[in-house]
């Protein structure tokens, strides 16, 4: 768990033991339950989210360290070759 969602977690978790108080719950109509459980939301989010976050990081790694090493690999040739002379001369040339 990342420090983001720890300090998420324990702010939900503090208005929400705050709201079940009687000053708590008179601070502007009870608006601390909503945003403790909109906190918590965030949190849970985070949770379910963080296992795919930490798998692209480690993918974005591995393709920039792809990029600054050395070329060891042969170069392949692109898929959109020129067309050569005879080829150009054929197309070009009236039918008769």
């Amino acid at each position: 768990m990342t420090t983001f969602l720890k300090i998420l977690l324990a702010v939900s978790a503090a208005l929400f033991l705050a709201s079940l108080t009687e000053a708590g719950s008179a601070i502007l109509w009870g608006f601390l339950k909503p945003l403790s459980a909109i906190l918590f939301i965030v949190f849970f989010i985070g949770q379910l989210l963080h296992k795919e976050v930490v798998k692209y990081d480690e993918e974005c790694r591995v393709r920039l360290a792809d990029l600054n090493a050395p070329e060891s690999r042969v170069p392949q040739r692109s898929t959109t070759s020129r067309p050569d002379q005879q080829q150009i001369q054929a197309i070009s040339a009236p039918a008769r």
